[in-house]
């Protein structure tokens, strides 16, 4: 029997807001997961961010450029990148991320998937100095272009919740780590009463669906910390399971 495809949206290929695919979780409110990153009034900005493109989409690379940089720093600080070990961030946007992970490791092997054309130019520009040259390519994550078990780490700050459909995302993550590999979430958090608010973020009970989904792929969710500030930012690491 042929598995019904996901809504999606037409212009984007994004699972359509309002609307939960067939096997995606709902939040606990019975909502689709992270579906507030793209619903409502900030669709546009939400597609700005998980598909940058055009004028709004460079401006939306220069605003994670100077915001996300104490993000990356934390998940990074999580990642402890070694030398040597072969990492993929997922979402890179304009490549701050990398450029990190490239600074603290410098004898890795990096590489990087994005779904934006513009943002895997900037990212290039932003790296061309690194040696080893770093593996950009344009891509979703529920098809990761590279064989099994290719990496020791997988990075994703900030970009989770535009994966679609999440559960084949995470199967992929799971795919191309190495057994007891380690994956690296970065998340800006909310509350729901602050879905009003311009930038999203997650939610606690929708962390806590995605702590079942990482086990159901096979990728054992471990202990979250927190960093503080006007938005909490918390780290999620999870091991691949053998």
């Amino acid at each position: 029997m042929t598995k019904p495809a996901s809504p999606k949206d037409s212009a984007t290929g994004l699972a359509a807001p309002g609307l939960t695919p067939p096997g995606l979780a709902a939040a606990p409110d019975g909502r689709p997961l992270f579906a507030h990153y793209l619903g409502g009034d900030r669709k546009a900005l939400g597609l700005a961010f998980s598909r940058p493109s055009g004028l709004l989409g460079r401006l939306a690379g220069a605003l994670m450029a100077r915001k996300n940089s104490p993000m990356n720093a934390f998940a990074i600080a999580a990642l402890a990148p070694q030398d040597g070990e072969r990492i993929l961030e997922i979402g890179f946007g304009p490549g701050t991320a990398l450029a990190m992970l490239g600074r603290l490791a410098p004898g890795s092997a990096l590489a990087g998937l994005d779904p934006s054309a513009l943002m895997v130019r900037a990212a290039a520009r932003r790296l061309g100095a690194l040696r080893p040259g770093p593996d950009l390519r344009q891509g979703t994550a529920d098809a990761l272009p590279w064989p099994d078990g290719q990496f020791h780490a997988v990075l994703a700050v900030n970009s989770l919740p535009f994966w679609s459909p999440l559960p084949r995302a995470l199967a992929e993550v799971r795919r191309v780590l190495r057994p007891g590999g380690r994956f690296v979430i970065g998340m800006r958090m909310t509350l729901p009463e602050d879905r009003g608010r311009l930038e999203p973020g997650c939610e606690p009970g929708e962390v806590l669906v995605l702590r079942g989904l990482l086990a159901g792929a096979g990728l054992e969710p471990g202990a979250e910390t927190a960093l503080r500030g006007r938005r909490e930012t918390r780290c999620l690491v999870a091991l691949r399971r053998p």
